[in-house]
């Protein structure tokens, strides 16, 4: 049996092995993921938006026991993006 010597860079060969698949829609390309900020604040608009959820919805939830707080800023109501993932998650 002869043996064949060859010259291949392995990471390069990944790469264009990668490149191929997802040009043939057999692979997704990884996308880099961003964690969120747990300190983010998030306006009633952005709640409702993450929610998908009414305004009168949203007056509805925030009244019921378990959902999150408000953070004091006077005239601004926030909520912990965190908080409201979480809620979101757990109900």
């Amino acid at each position: 049996m002869n043996a064949i010597t060859l010259n291949i860079d392995v990471g390069e060969l990944a790469s264009a092995l990668a490149d191929q698949l997802a040009q043939r829609g057999l692979v997704v390309p990884q996308v880099t993921v961003e964690h969120p900020d747990p300190d983010e604040l998030w306006s009633a608009k952005q709640v409702r938006e993450y929610l998908g959820i009414s305004t009168s919805t949203f007056y509805q939830r925030r009244a019921t026991p378990g959902f999150p707080s408000i953070v004091d800023r006077p005239g601004q109501p926030r909520w912990l993006a965190s908080e409201i993932r979480a809620w979101a998650a757990g109900k």
